[in-house]
């Protein structure tokens, strides 16, 4: 699976539409973004309107970046820390019994699926990240594109 460079690109292209489109709606919204951010009660007061001004636009450098491939593997694993960081308030929200809109693609309408479902995506998603990292670089990358090739002999 790892030396599949059509699967590779595939999961490169879907991780960064999914993180450049869960940051249009925060980009454009970015109060209605932090109070999402309040109802987790994990990120302390002072730091939330940071967090809701900058996350959304590291989910869009990332989701470009992936999309392009380029420094696949620094967004890859930028993407993979927030990956682990949404996981995780998820599951703090789940074990708390808090009822949350989950924040990740809309800032005005309550999450769909139970959080467990969130849970794993997220998770779904973060083994993508394992499999883009420990991969070559992928198809159709500018990484790939500038990456010395090996010269025949």
């Amino acid at each position: 699976m790892l030396s599949n460079n059509y699967l590779l690109f595939a999961l490169r292209l879907l991780l960064g539409v999914v993180f450049i489109w869960a940051s249009l709606d925060k980009i454009v919204h970015p109060d209605a973004f932090a109070k999402i951010i309040w109802y987790y009660r994990i990120v302390p007061a002072d730091l939330i309107n940071l967090f809701a001004l900058f996350l959304p636009w590291l989910e869009m450098i990332t989701g470009v970046l992936l999309i392009v491939g380029y420094w696949e593997k620094a967004a890859t694993l930028v993407v993979a820390g927030m990956l682990a960081v949404f996981i995780a308030a998820l599951t703090t929200a789940l074990g708390r019994g808090i009822d949350i809109n989950c924040g990740c693609f809309s800032t005005t309408s309550k999450a769909t699926s139970p959080v467990i479902n969130l849970i794993i995506r997220d998770a779904l998603m973060l083994i993508a990240c394992f499999l883009l990292v420990r991969g070559p670089h992928s198809w159709m990358s500018v990484d790939g594109a500038l990456a010395p090739k090996a010269k025949s002999a």
